[in-house]
C-alpha cells in the first residue's frame, strides 16, 4: 500500500541484520510505485471507446452536490475490478495509488479516489430503472461497436450459479447445487461479447425471462442490421415451446426475420413410430462400433470397475504416453444421426406443430448414448448442425468462466438492485477486458481474461510527476514487454522515438 506524500511527516529508517558484511537499511521516501501499471492500457482504451462514459451518463444522477461524478465514480469501480480488486474496500487501499490516479485523469500528487462508503452508497442507490438504463446501453453499445454489417449474430444463453453467503434478497437455496444463490441470465455472441447479464433470483428457472429479453435485443439487431440472420443456441434447461413458438412468430410477416434456434431436449421423443426409426439407427451404430473396434469393454456395473482401474493405470503413465492413450479410448466411438419430426406433450402443452428434431446416437465402450436437438433451421445436414453449430456452445461455458475469474460473484449488498447493479459493473470490466485482449498480437490472444489481468495489467510501474508531464517507467525485463508495446502501437500511444 502507498502512503501519500502528505503523509510522510516522519521518514524513519528501518534497520535488518541480514546481512553480516554490510548495514541493510529500508526507508519509506522511494519514488512513487504502482502494482498496477497495466491499469493505464485500460483508461487508454476507455479514452478510445467511452464504454464507461457512455454508461454514466445513461443513469439518472439522484445526488444534490456530488463530489465525484458518476463517470468518475463508475470508472474506478470498474478499473480495480479489471485489477482483480473486486471488494468495495480495496477503494481504500488504493486511494492514492498513481497508477490508478494517471488512468483516471488525475494529478498523482494532488488527488485521491472515491472511498469504499462513496461507491457503496452509489451501488445501494441503484434502482430497476438505472439497471434498465444500463443493460439497454450495453445493447447499443455492442450494436455500435461493430465495424461491419454482420450476416449471422448467435446468441447463446445459459444460466449459472452465483453463490452468496448471507441473506441477501432475492437469494435462495437452489438442490441441484446445494447452496444459496443468485442464477442470473447471460447472453453472449459467438465471439463471446457478454451483450446483457440479468440478475434472477435463485429459485428461477433455466428459461424465466428468456422471452422479454429476446423482445429487446430481436428488435434492435433488425433496425440495425435488417436482413441479419439471428440464432438462438441453447442447452436443455430453455427447452420450452414458448420460446419456440416466439422464435417462429418473427417470420410470419416475411420469413427472413424468423429467429433460428438449436436447443437441446430434455427427453427422449415418445412415439412407437419413432421409437422403432431411432432403435434402427442404434442398430446401424453399434455394427460400425464392432466392425471398427471390436466388443465393447466397458458393459454393466463390472464394466464401470474395469474402466475405473484402466484410466488410474493410464494416470499414472508418463505425460506422452498418458495423452496417447487417453486419446486411444477417446476414439474409440462410432457417431450416427437420424432426423425426424415429432410434436412433443399432450393436451395444452403439446407443440403447435411438428418441429424438426435431430437425434445424435452414440455407441462407446459403455454402451448407447443418444442426444436429441430441436431446431427450425431445415437446410443443414444433422452432422453440420450438431458439430458446427450446438458443440460450438461450448464456448459459453468458457466466456462464463471468465467471467467468474474477475470474481463477478461477489453480490454481496443486501439489496437485489444493488446486487444487479454490481453484476452490471462487473460486465463493463470484461468488456473492457476483453478489448484490450483483442489489441494483443495474434499469436497472444489466446490467453484467458485472468492472465491478461495478472500479466499485463499486474505489472510494477514507477511514476513520477513533473511540472508538465508524468513519466511511467517499467522494468526492462519486463516479459511481456512485446505484447505490451503492441497494445500501445494499437492506441497510437507509440511516439516516433520507439
Amino acid at each position: 500500500m502507498l502512503v501519500h506524500s502528505s503523509e510522510r511527516r516522519q521518514n524513519k529508517q528501518v534497520l535488518f541484520r541480514l546481512n553480516s558484511g554490510k548495514e541493510v537499511v529500508g526507508t519509506m521516501d522511494g519514488p512513487q510505485i504502482s502494482s498496477l501499471g497495466g491499469i493505464i492500457l485500460l483508461g487508454e482504451i476507455e479514452k478510445t471507446l467511452n464504454l464507461i462514459r457512455g454508461a454514466a451518463a445513461s443513469l439518472l444522477d439522484w445526488r444534490q452536490r456530488p463530489t465525484y461524478s458518476l463517470h468518475f465514480l463508475l470508472l474506478q469501480r470498474v478499473l480495480l475490478i479489471c485489477a482483480g480488486l473486486e471488494d468495495g474496500i480495496d477503494s481504500n487501499y488504493y486511494r492514492y495509488d498513481p497508477a490508478v490516479l494517471t488512468a483516471l485523469g488525475l494529478s498523482v500528487s494532488a488527488e485521491r479516489l472515491a472511498s469504499q462508503p462513496t461507491l457503496s452508497v452509489m451501488e445501494n442507490k441503484m434502482r430497476a430503472k438505472n439497471c434498465y438504463r444500463l443493460a439497454m446501453f450495453l445493447l447499443t453499445f455492442y450494436i455500435s461497436s461493430r465495424r461491419s454489417v454482420p450476416k449471422e449474430i448467435v446468441l447463446d444463453f445459459d444460466g449459472s450459479c452465483f453463490p452468496v453467503h448471507g441473506d441477501q434478497q432475492g437469494s435462495c437455496y437452489r438442490g441441484h447445487y446445494e447452496t444459496d444463490m443468485y442464477f442470473p441470465l447471460l447472453v453472449f455472441d459467438q465471439d463471446g461479447w457478454l451483450i446483457t447479464a440479468i440478475l434472477r433470483p435463485g429459485n428461477h428457472g433455466e428459461a424465466r425471462i428468456v422471452i422479454p429479453v429476446l423482445k429487446r435485443i430481436v428488435p434492435a439487431f433488425r433496425k440495425a442490421w435488417p436482413g441479419v440472420r439471428i440464432v438462438v443456441r441453447a442447452d436443455a434447461g430453455f427447452n420450452d415451446p414458448k420460446i419456440y413458438d416466439w422464435c417462429e412468430d418473427q417470420g410470419q410477416e416475411n420469413p427472413k426475420d424468423t429467429v433460428y434456434y438449436v436447443i437441446r431436449m430434455k427427453r427422449h421423443p415418445r412415439d412407437n413410430g419413432i421409437d422403432v426409426l431411432i432403435k434402427r439407427s442404434k442398430v446401424q451404430v453399434k455394427r460400425t462400433f464392432r466392425r471398427r473396434f471390436g466388443t465393447e469393454k466397458y458393459l454393466g456395473d463390472a464394466g464401470k470397475k474395469q474402466k475405473n482401474g484402466d484410466q488410474t493405470e493410464i494416470l499414472m503413465l508418463s505425460k506422452d504416453q498418458r495423452k496417447e492413450e487417453l486419446v486411444r479410448m477417446a476414439a474409440r466411438k462410432a457417431r450416427g444421426f437420424c432426423e425426424l419430426f415429432y410434436r412433443a406433450g399432450q393436451g395444452r402443452k403439446q407443440w403447435r406443430s411438428d418441429r424438426r428434431v435431430i437425434a445424435v446416437l452414440d455407441h462407446l465402450d459403455t454402451g448407447d448414448e443418444q442426444m436429441y436437438l430441436v431446431t427450425n433451421i431445415q437446410q443443414d445436414p444433422p452432422r453440420y448442425l450438431y458439430e458446427q453449430r450446438y458443440c460450438q456452445r461450448g464456448k459459453a461455458e468458457y466466456f462464463i468462466h471468465e467471467l467468474k475469474s474477475l470474481h463477478a460473484t461477489r453480490l454481496s449488498c443486501q439489496d437485489f438492485w444493488a446486487n444487479q447493479f454490481r453484476l452490471l459493473e462487473h460486465t463493463l470490466a470484461y468488456l473492457l477486458l476483453f478489448k484490450l485482449r483483442d489489441l494483443l498480437p495474434p499469436e497472444s490472444r489466446r490467453m484467458s481474461l485472468s492472465s491478461v489481468r495478472e500479466n499485463i495489467v499486474k505489472v510494477a510501474v514507477v511514476v513520477k510527476e513533473y511540472k508538465r508531464k508524468i513519466v511511467l517507467q517499467w522494468t526492462s525485463h519486463y516479459f511481456w514487454k512485446r505484447p505490451f508495446l503492441a497494445i500501445c502501437r494499437e492506441l497510437g500511444c507509440m511516439s516516433l522515438r520507439c
